[in-house]
């Protein structure tokens, strides 16, 4: 409810809030993990891109879930750098060398161009590789030779998480045929929406602002602080799924997978991402619920089967949404884009 206040308050939707607070989240959940059983964990970084058009609110929510909260607020409090302004990747790559125990959160609000250089559409430094973002993803280790020495310098886990928005037309002509045609995987591991957006007319937007105001949730600050302190001190966090969770997870893997074809349908990455979503989901929940309740407890190391279920359902609507823009995005004819980009 609280999420619905502050999407109608700020002139956006739901679905734009979430692909700017979840990653934004997950980067401040650092290094944490989930542990699935002894010899398997999964990291809780997400990329997620975001479809829409002009004046739908797509810059309210970057500027209300990352740009004032994270950039104008957390950074200062904390004392570094949090979020990526250098989106290159030797930007990146100074990001981590600089900050070896986080996670860098990188936003971008019109990344067309952004993703054009990532798929190689066009030559240029801005921007990294598609094998440096999968490799991203899963947090793998960065190391460069220097110089002319044979020595090496980076960090042994190098992870981000993405929050990209862009307009449906261009992306869904230059960038997503590539995505398509390089089948590297990097596609599978985005969590992709393109929703439907009306206008948000300004008694909406006054009566949604009381009422977020009366829940003390009126701006994200607080409760990223309580995220970044607890994710970022200390040990590294791990959570599990309780017994119920597990046995939903391990069902869900079952009917969605076979041995031959899940690999190559990009099931397995969209197991991933369930579990990231649910973790990042379980400790969202965790602090907005202490918020509303006034309380400072301990967020609890184990995911429950209800958020579990809810992070299948939301993984499913990004995926089947993924699903769709693929299929137009390989199209050639101007005519299809533009008729299901103004559908």
């Amino acid at each position: 409810m609280a999420l619905t206040f502050s999407a109608k308050a700020k002139g956006t939707c739901k679905e734009f809030l979430l692909a700017s607070c979840l990653p934004a989240v997950s980067a401040l959940m650092g290094n944490s993990a989930v542990e699935i059983f002894d010899d398997y964990e999964e990291r809780v970084n997400l990329y997620m891109l975001a479809l829409g058009g002009p004046s739908t609110g797509k810059t309210q929510s970057h500027k209300n879930c990352i740009t004032q909260p994270i950039l104008n607020s957390l950074e200062g409090k904390v004392g570094g750098e949090l979020l990526l302004e250098d989106a290159s990747s030797q930007g990146l790559f100074k990001f981590f060398s600089r900050s070896t125990n986080r996670v860098a959160l990188c936003a971008i609000d019109e990344c067309q161009e952004w993703f054009k250089e990532v798929v190689g559409f066009k030559t240029s430094a801005s921007a990294p590789a598609m094998k440096r973002l999968l490799q991203c993803y899963d947090g793998s280790h960065w190391y460069e030779t220097k110089g002319n020495t044979n020595k090496r310098v980076g960090v042994p886990s190098a992870a981000l998480a993405l929050s990209c928005f862009t307009q449906p037309h261009p992306f869904l002509k230059y960038v997503m045929p590539k995505l398509v045609a390089n089948n590297n995987g990097l596609l599978d591991r985005f969590l992709i929406c393109l929703p439907s957006t009306a206008p948000v007319s300004i008694s909406v937007r006054m009566e949604s602002s009381r009422n977020l105001r009366n829940t003390n949730l009126s701006s994200f600050e607080r409760l990223y602080e309580r995220i970044y302190a607890k994710h970022n001190t200390g040990d590294r966090v791990k959570y599990c799924l309780s017994r119920e969770a597990l046995d939903v997870y391990v069902r869900h893997m079952g009917e969605n997978q076979t041995q031959e074809g899940a690999a190559a349908n990009g099931h397995s990455k969209d197991d991933k991402n369930i579990i990231r979503l649910a973790a990042v989901m379980h400790v969202l929940y965790a602090v907005i619920g202490q918020a509303l309740n006034q309380r400072t407890d301990d967020i609890p190391d184990k995911i429950s089967e209800s958020t579990l279920n809810e992070a299948i359902a939301l993984s499913g609507y990004f995926e089947k949404e993924r699903a769709i823009l693929q299929q137009v995005g390989t199209y050639s004819s101007n005519s299809c884009l533009f008729w299901y980009c103004h559908a």
